[in-house]
């Protein structure tokens, strides 16, 4: 890991060179008047609801936060008032001015924090650094990461800009792209299976791409053309989701699709590789899927910023504080709408 803070020197000339572009070969050529993409629903279906449940929900912290992000329950790195904290059960500041935070991912044991300032290491989930890739990226602005697992060696982290997607391993910062693959802007999820294994997902510019390892080499295949995504997510089943123009395009398992409308436009999709249930949230209006089920869930208005924490769970700001809402009632005593408001 240290490397991604280290190797700057090394990296240098990857980027300033063409040659450090990496050509990722793709399967099948999606200039070829022979490559057509796969069935796809031609229009949306309405979601069919079982029913509805009430929000359990727990208050965790009397705090105002405009960005929240689960680092291993219960601790939390939060967006407050008074600048980045950490919270694990008592709320430490940390230093630094890094201006809005885009995304957080995952790194081992250590946090990765994409922000108005470039990139920086929450090392160990302790201590706040600054990222020398920043100067490679030469100010380029962050959208989204994921991380790639790998067998004995430093995980694989892909990193999308405003015009650019780079790849991270083994210590070597690559620009990815051969011309025909469109990278700006790109939303990224690693763990929903291709054939069988799980793979990075990429969606840019209306489309959305697999990239995988086969043969030894990184290669990538075409999934849809026509699929403008505003948000990406795996499942602990192998799916994934896709917010797009307000709809849900689930793409399952086995490569059949579902295309999906809601009463109002669904804003986020809740969900983790541990878990196989799913919220969406539209605007005050909260879903919640569990074993092929949709439900609607009453009583979780003004929920923002939110964050996914865990099966059956996630945390949000409500009315100056941090809350967590659970689909089932827990152990411990929690407010539910028809209980303690209505």
């Amino acid at each position: 890991f240290l490397g991604i803070w280290l190797a700057f020197d090394v990296l240098v000339p990857l980027i300033e060179d063409a040659e450090g572009d990496e050509d990722i070969e793709g399967e099948p050529d999606a200039q070829e008047d022979a490559w057509a993409p796969p069935e796809f629903p031609g229009q949306a279906t309405d979601a069919e609801f079982a029913g509805e449940k009430p929000a359990y929900i727990e208050n965790v912290l009397d705090e105002d936060v405009t960005y929240i992000a689960s680092i291993g329950a219960p601790k939390m790195l939060l967006d407050t008032s008074d600048g980045l904290a950490l919270y694990d059960l008592t709320l430490e500041p940390l230093e630094g001015e890094l201006g809005e935070i885009h995304v957080t991912e995952a790194y081992g044991e250590h946090l990765l924090v994409a922000t108005d300032s470039g990139l920086h290491v929450l090392f160990k989930k302790m201590v706040l650094l600054p990222s020398p890739i920043n100067k490679l990226l030469e100010g380029a602005n962050i959208v989204d990461l994921s991380t790639v697992p790998t067998e004995g060696a430093e995980d694989t982290l892909w990193l999308a800009t405003d015009n650019a997607l780079y790849q991270w391993e083994d210590g070597l910062l690559f620009e990815i792209g051969d011309g025909d693959l469109p990278t700006a802007s790109s939303q990224l999820a690693y763990g929903a299976l291709y054939e069988g294994q799980p793979v990075t997902w990429v969606a840019s510019q209306g489309w959305l791409y697999a990239l995988f390892v086969e043969d030894g080499q990184w290669t990538w295949s075409a999934v849809a053309d026509d699929l403008p995504v505003s948000e990406l997510k795996v499942d602990g089943e192998g799916r994934l989701w896709c917010i797009s123009d307000g709809d849900v395009v689930v793409r399952h398992v086995d490569g059949s699709w579902e295309w999906l409308g809601f009463p109002e436009p669904i804003e986020h999709v809740l969900t983790g590789i541990e878990a196989s249930d799913v919220w969406l949230q539209a605007g005050d209006s909260l879903y919640y899927y569990a074993d092929g089920l949709f439900w609607t869930i009453s009583g979780a208005q003004g929920l923002q910023p939110v964050a996914y924490e865990g099966p059956g769970r996630f945390l949000a700001g409500q009315d100056a504080s941090v809350v967590r809402v659970y689909a089932e009632e827990p152990n411990n005593l929690v407010t539910t709408w028809e209980d303690d408001v209505a």
